[in-house]
């Protein structure tokens, strides 16, 4: 007899903790993170159908990811992938910027580079502004006519 009862009352006294538990944790838990039915209703569950209450408050209810702390917010918010971030692409740290810093004007005149890329630019300026003055030249010949 004597061990019939203690499966019976300890399991008794785990599911009296695990109510006290769901209760103190539904009520400190903010409104906004609770799952599937709002706060209220969870409370009213979990204190008038205590077990099946309880059960469906962890299972359903709690906010995912929540720590075992009683009213336990979301653990590791921060690095959740999921949540919204108000932050933009270029405020995060892998974020690298396309634009290279300017170089000072003694280092880009002691580079070849720079000024031979110029030289180009210069050129192919003069071969358009050629090519433009061909074009003009016929379509004014082309409407004189």
């Amino acid at each position: 007899m004597f061990g019939v009862v203690v499966p019976i009352g300890l399991g008794g006294a785990i599911l009296f903790f695990l109510w006290i538990y769901c209760v103190i944790d539904v009520i400190v838990t903010d409104s906004m993170l609770t799952r599937n039915l709002p706060k209220g209703t969870w409370l009213f569950l979990v204190i008038f159908i205590p077990t099946v209450g309880s059960v469906a408050w962890l299972v359903a209810g709690r906010p995912e990811g929540a720590s075992l702390a009683v009213g336990g917010q979301k653990a590791n918010y921060a690095n959740n992938p999921y949540r919204s971030s108000t932050r933009g692409y270029e405020d995060s740290p892998d974020w690298k910027s396309t634009t290279k810093p300017s170089q000072p004007a003694a280092t880009a005149a002691s580079t070849g580079d720079i000024t031979e890329s110029a030289a180009v630019r210069e050129r192919r300026l003069l071969e358009w502004e050629a090519e433009l003055r061909k074009r003009e030249d016929a379509l004014g010949e082309d409407t004189d006519s």
